[in-house]
């Protein structure tokens, strides 16, 4: 049986990044109680549920009592030897105590030592051992590919199913995979462009119009168009029947929408979206900026989704009020490195910034990217 011992730490991708590579039978953590506490579960589900290993231990240490420690390796790495067993050390994210300890610990007792390098593509480094032996000679390699179900899990937390989530339009990052719809979001993105100022009313005034339609397919009385245009004209003042006309005619053209007609003769403005999916992007003011960043996120991720919701605690409750969440716009994982991305049409207000820090550091950690995708950028204000 091959025992790999280690550090716990509070970063959960240093507990687990080896077992992730190889495949170790029973890992042996040792850490301080208030990490044990916090860390000791999630940990443990991970470790058994995804890499394969049949036990995990922890044993608590004494802050800066460098003598408990060693002797807490040195009884538990005789007992593994004494069953038989070979014995690893991992450094990875250790603290100076600890990794004095296993290197005092390693030269005593001849035990091999490794650790990583922890970013996007981990590097392992493989420390002189006067056993002559090395992880990667002795334990067999498993390469565990991380989606990120499995990386926010790791945390402990979950990504809630979005069959659940009947009232979210956005539409999501797989629905990408569809090359019809995949076509569509560049020419979403540049009509998006053109009509910057009047997007959000001209998806205003798309979901008021579906009160005379179902399905894809719409059709009312121009008095009736005119009727909505000028309720949204009465808040903002720059959505105007000209507009409206002329962002139906180029969806149409451009194929976004499969029917269009707006008879000035008969009085009547029919249209018909392409697809399901294109109706939830263009009635979502937000939608296009989060689909497009998320389809260029795409190309270079190893995951990539668009509205992610993450429940802290991984246990969603019949009654959310119980639920406590974070919502993400684009969320990519790359190598071992998630990146959180806000995308906002509107003014970048202190509270968003200050959420999308709080989960990145949440369920990212030191490893961890955040970006901010602003039509309007940040105020001075805001900076």
């Amino acid at each position: 049986m091959n025992v790999d011992f280690e550090f716990l730490s509070e970063q959960p991708i240093e507990n687990v990044i080896t077992c992730l590579n190889f495949r170790f039978d029973k890992v042996v953590f040792f850490g301080y109680t208030d990490t044990v506490r916090k860390m000791k579960k999630q940990t443990r589900d991970f470790l058994t549920g995804h890499c394969g290993v049949s036990e995990v231990l922890f044993f608590q240490m004494k802050q800066h009592d460098l003598q408990q420690v060693t002797e807490g390796i040195r009884e538990r790495v005789r007992e593994e030897r004494s069953a038989g067993n070979k014995v690893f050390f991992d450094t990875t994210g250790g603290e100076p105590l600890l990794l004095l300890a296993f290197g005092i610990m390693s030269r005593e007792m001849k035990v091999p030592v490794h650790s990583y390098e922890v970013k996007e593509k981990a590097k392992l480094h493989l420390l002189e051992s006067t056993s002559g032996e090395s992880v990667r000679e002795i334990v067999p390699e498993q390469k565990i590919r991380l989606d990120l179900d499995m990386f926010i899990r790791m945390y402990g937390a979950s990504i809630e199913p979005r069959r659940k989530r009947k009232d979210f339009p956005t539409v999501d990052i797989r629905e990408i995979e569809d090359e019809t719809f995949r076509q569509m979001i560049p020419r979403i993105w540049n009509m998006w462009k053109k009509y910057a100022g009047v997007w959000t009313d001209f998806s205003d005034f798309l979901k008021k119009a579906h009160q005379y339609g179902a399905g894809l397919r719409y059709e009312m009385t121009t008095q009736q168009a005119l009727g909505i245009i000028r309720t949204i004209q009465a808040t903002h003042g720059g959505f105007t029947p000209k507009i409206a006309k002329a962002m139906l005619e180029e969806f149409h053209k451009a194929g976004v929408l499969g029917e269009y007609r707006w008879n000035e003769n008969k009085q009547k403005l029919l249209f018909a979206y392409s697809s399901l999916a294109v109706k939830k992007c263009l009635s979502d003011s937000g939608s296009i900026l989060e689909l497009y960043v998320g389809q260029q996120e795409l190309e270079h991720s190893d995951d990539c989704r668009v509205g992610v919701r993450i429940d802290w605690d991984g246990d969603p409750h019949d009654n959310p009020e119980y639920d406590v969440e974070n919502e993400i716009d684009v969320l990519t994982l790359k190598g071992y490195s998630l990146c959180f991305i806000s995308c906002k049409i509107g003014n970048v207000s202190k509270v968003a910034l200050y959420e999308l820090f709080t989960v990145a550091n949440r369920f990212g950690g030191d490893y961890s990217k955040k970006r901010l995708v602003a039509q309007k950028g940040v105020t001075r204000a805001e900076q």
